[in-house]
């Protein structure tokens, strides 16, 4: 099992929101900010140590030293703002279908994590090659990150939602 005090959970909530024409991580999802719903997937993970990264009050974030330079940098930037951690656990905001269950498989993993065919979320575990990477997959070869098959009944789980007609979709499902 893994020690939780050494594990930094992250919302990665940096991004423009474009498609959305609205901040994302504020979006209302069951009666809270969709970043809040994102932080408390990860806690209910098991994860003690919850951060936001970018820059929204009210919440605790790590700032992009870049802001809108793409999740790659905000996941660089987070693991040289605090170095404290030896592994972090990376969740998009726009991907409030995830199941604590699901981001279990990749913590119990002693090596950088994520699924197949999707890029989030991603487990990175220390020593961190330090490079500039331009995508989070170039980040994940360059950290040697290992795919884990996704279990069936997870697949509904990777739903990104980035404009409008996804997020009305979503809620009506619920």
């Amino acid at each position: 099992m893994f020690n939780t005090q050494d594990i930094a959970g992250i919302v990665l909530a940096g991004g423009r929101s474009r498609r959305m024409g609205q901040n994302k991580a504020l979006l209302n999802f069951n009666g809270k900010a969709l970043v809040q719903h994102m932080m408390d997937i990860l806690s209910e993970a098991g994860l003690l140590n919850v951060f936001v990264s970018g820059s929204l009050d009210g919440f605790p974030c790590i700032p992009d030293s870049q802001p809108w330079s793409g999740p790659a940098q905000a996941m660089e930037d987070v693991w040289k703002k605090t170095p404290q951690y030896r592994a972090y656990l990376f969740v998009p905001v726009d991907m409030p279908f995830l199941e604590p269950s699901l981001l279990l498989l990749l913590l119990e993993s002693q090596y950088s994590t994520y699924f197949e065919n999707s890029i989030f979320p991603v487990y990175l575990v220390a020593p961190f090659v330090d490079f500039h990477a331009d995508s989070v997959r170039a980040l994940m070869d360059g950290q040697k990150a290992k795919s884990l098959p996704v279990p069936e009944i997870y697949a509904p789980c990777f739903q990104n939602l980035n404009t409008p007609d996804e997020w009305k979709k979503a809620l009506n499902s619920i």
